[in-house]
């Protein structure tokens, strides 16, 4: 069980980002398609982590099924009823029906007999804000987080096999997804009396890194995230190995699989993440820094080419 307590049940909606950098707003929930809706667990009991801004906990997200399967369509169903339309052809006149798919549960055509649950959990990382406080508005801060995400590149969450060359390095360093993926900033539908935290959603990878216990390739490797971080446009500007995530991989395989010997890092907490500027001034400052935070001296190596 979580806890023992009464649970604590409050609404919240999905936000999205506008065109204006940091701006996000809520959607529209009187569309006449529906909502859909899913329901997050969290318990204090698995809180992860404090930061300078949040709280990050491990949480339960419960999704309808249809969210994560794509329907079935039944032939023989799709025939039943009247046709939408009919051709004519030489010998015979040939009827159009409208595709029916389904969700489970099934009709008795497609139903194998095997129980389908309605919904689906699946493990998250949930990052809540702190209060305001006097000089601090935590609460933009993990705002201007969530827009980022909604703004990166696709690049950034894709998953790829091999190796690639990120300069000024001249060894391979694995492609995979340079941040955790996103699923969704949510914000509470009634403020009402009292704080409460806006949501963000987000694949759970792992642990924080620490370099003096990496080899000078996985260094390299999460060198190469805030290179390829630049590459799409973007600076971090919070380079800390804390902000540095290792899990046990290859991610693609299944997690009773995965194992220490293949590593893989990510990024995260991009509360102060901004666009790269014009001249690219603030990624070379950025570069000076990611060098001493891990252990790297690239910036000062003779032996490497930076044109």
């Amino acid at each position: 069980k979580w806890s023992k307590a009464t649970d604590v049940v409050h609404t919240y909606i999905l936000a999205r980002a506008t065109e204006r950098q940091g701006e996000l707003v809520d959607v529209d929930t009187a569309s006449p398609e529906g909502v859909q809706e899913a329901h997050l667990y969290i318990t204090p009991k698995r809180r992860m982590g404090v930061g300078n801004h949040s709280y990050i906990y491990q949480a339960e997200l419960e999704l309808p099924r249809e969210l994560l399967v794509k329907p079935k369509t039944c032939a023989i169903c799709s025939c039943e009823g009247e046709a939408i339309a009919k051709e004519e052809e030489e010998d015979h006149v040939r009827e159009i029906h409208e595709i029916k798919k389904q969700h489970a549960p099934y009709c008795e055509h497609l139903d194998d007999g095997v129980p389908r649950p309605k919904t689906a959990k699946v493990s998250v990382t949930a990052k809540l804000t702190m209060p305001r406080s006097r000089s601090e508005n935590h609460e933009q801060h993990l705002s201007n987080e969530a827009w980022n995400y909604m703004n990166f590149p696709d690049s950034f969450f894709e998953h790829w096999n091999g190796y690639n060359i990120i300069r000024p390095c001249h060894d391979p360093v694995p492609v995979g997804a340079v941040v955790p993926q996103f699923y969704g900033y949510y914000r509470p539908e009634e403020k009402g009396k009292g704080f409460k935290s806006p949501i963000l959603l987000l694949e759970h990878c792992g642990v924080q890194a620490n370099m003096r216990s990496l080899t000078l390739e996985e260094r390299r490797e999460c060198w190469s995230l805030i290179e390829r971080l630049h590459l799409g446009g973007f600076v971090h500007n919070s380079v800390y190995e804390r902000n540095v995530l290792i899990q046990n991989g290859p991610v693609q395989w299944s997690p009773f699989r995965r194992s220490s010997l293949h590593p893989r890092f990510r990024l995260i907490d991009f509360g102060r993440c901004e666009e790269v500027d014009e001249c690219g001034g603030n990624a070379y400052t950025e570069h000076d820094r990611t060098d001493r935070q891990f252990r790297l001296d690239f910036l000062h190596d003779k032996d490497h080419d930076y044109d």
